[in-house]
């Protein structure tokens, strides 16, 4: 049975290791920031700190002619936007980037099935919209 580490000398393989530590050690430090932050947005001092912002939207919610509900629902967005989460904002850009990066690799594939096909048509179409996705 053939591993990835045939080949490799004890000190490669050390040097790799004190990679990955270093790597998880990364990982972990990104986990403990996004759970904190998602501790402040449960944290209702957080919340209440903004109250100025939300009942400020409520204000101009209700002149506007909103509901009550739409009016609260203004108040809560407000105080929810004023709650700053650079690493979660950071960590779904990323994962939105991976997913159109992958959407537009799917769709550049099915264009090259479809032209393999004779669907040129319908290959052109899926290769339009790989590249408006990148």
């Amino acid at each position: 049975m053939k591993t990835d580490t045939d080949g490799l000398t004890m000190n490669q393989l050390a040097e790799r290791n004190a990679e990955h530590v270093a790597t998880i050690a990364a990982l972990e430090a990104r986990c403990a920031v996004l759970a904190a932050e998602g501790a402040k947005l449960k944290n209702p001092d957080n919340w209440l700190s903004q109250n100025d912002y939300g009942y400020e939207a409520v204000e101009v919610a209700i002149q506007n002619g909103a509901t009550n509900d739409e009016s609260l629902r203004a108040g809560l967005i407000a105080i929810i936007n004023r709650i700053e989460t650079p690493a979660t904002d950071a960590f779904l850009a990323e994962v939105r980037a991976s997913a159109i990066e992958t959407f537009a690799d799917n769709q550049a594939k099915i264009a090259d099935e479809e032209l393999v096909g004779g669907n040129l048509d319908l290959s052109l179409r899926f290769r339009g919209m790989a590249r408006a996705a990148k």
